[in-house]
């Protein structure tokens, strides 16, 4: 089973008795992004502004143009590893800045402070006096590389199931990078895996912390608290997950997230509210036909309401995707009494 998520989740549904389930191993992006906004003098936005990305040292012979919009904000997306150190030109007419020194942060989106533009380039010492020697440049490579074979090597063996080793290396990694989000993430993971949901929490919270606008953490902690039965707080979970997915949680829509669509079916059957339930797992097996757990709940969903015959398929995929799986016994006494 594919899920973007481990999802473990407790519900009490008709002749059904307690019920988990949990999902594979999530995989982790191994790009990174940079956003910002240039201003003028007054702190106004500038739209249409290029902002020039250079790549300085770490063997990146690469550049990036994009430009601000009208709010003045500008985003890059797509940077390979943690993307070295980034130089800024920023360009508009008369006005221009310079922002030297910036490191792309593996695996997230980097928030880089307001860009102040000025006449004749006067900014470049306004905005970052700090000038890197080559030396230092590549000092600061070496680091980031060191770093970035720690996350590879902690995931390696989070795979591999060696999950203390992979938490040895998690810490070491945040030692050096302490708002490392996507570290914080893969401990919510690991002791997720583990069964130590309250360091999971803990993990996903401080990931929030770091990065409030991803939405997967916010997922892992609706599974979290769906298990410990705080419907509540499953459901704000939820609900923040899918609005950062470009869902509607009062109608079960996770967006463009599997995950997020499956955690708010949870959070509306929780609710006693089958049929918005039904419309997010249906949604969430849409977006990720792999995952068995929907289809069971999308076939528990509607046989609550009565609708038998439309219960019998999710229930049919579910045995096909997991026909030993914990909820096996029940889909096939729900189906013998569907009948043909």
């Amino acid at each position: 089973m594919r899920v973007s998520q481990f999802t473990r989740v407790f519900a009490v549904a008709a002749c059904a008795a307690l019920v988990t389930a949990v999902s594979a191993a999530p995989a982790f992006a191994q790009q990174s992004s940079l956003r910002g906004k240039v201003v003028d003098q007054a702190g106004n936005p500038v739209e249409g502004a290029t902002v020039k990305l250079e790549a300085a040292g770490g063997g990146y012979d690469t550049a990036f143009e994009v430009t601000t919009n009208d709010r003045g904000e500008w985003f890059k997306g797509g940077l390979a590893g943690f993307g070295g150190v980034w130089k800024l030109t920023v360009t508009k007419g008369d006005l221009s800045a310079v922002k030297n020194n910036v490191r792309a942060q593996l695996g997230a989106v980097t928030p880089v402070d307001d860009i102040v533009v000025m006449p004749g380039g006067a900014a470049a010492a306004a905005n970052d006096p700090a000038n890197l020697t080559e030396e230092e440049i590549e000092k600061r490579n070496k680091e980031t590389e060191a770093l970035n074979k720690l996350f590879t090597d902690a995931s390696a063996d989070f795979d591999a199931g060696n999950y203390d080793g992979a938490i040895a290396k998690i810490n070491t990694m945040i030692e050096g990078l302490p708002d490392c989000d996507v570290c914080y993430n893969l401990l919510g993971d690991i002791n997720m895996k583990k069964g130590d949901l309250e360091a999971a929490e803990a993990g996903y919270l401080k990931a929030i912390e770091l990065a409030p606008d991803k939405p997967g953490p916010y997922n892992a902690l609706a599974s979290i608290y769906n298990t410990q039965r705080k419907f509540e707080e499953a459901a704000a979970m939820s609900e923040k997950a899918s609005n950062l997915t470009g869902g509607d949680p009062a109608t079960g829509s996770g967006g463009g997230d599997a995950s997020a669509s499956y955690n708010q079916g949870i959070a509306l059957w929780n609710a006693g509210k089958a049929a918005e339930a039904e419309a997010a797992f249906q949604r969430a097996t849409e977006l990720d036909p792999k995952n068995a757990d929907a289809h069971y709940w999308l076939g528990m969903a509607r046989f609550n309401q009565g609708k038998l015959k439309e219960a019998k398929t999710p229930f049919e995929t579910y045995l096909k995707l997991e026909p030993d799986g914990e909820n096996a016994a029940t889909a096939k006494a729900l189906l013998a009494q569907i009948g043909g």
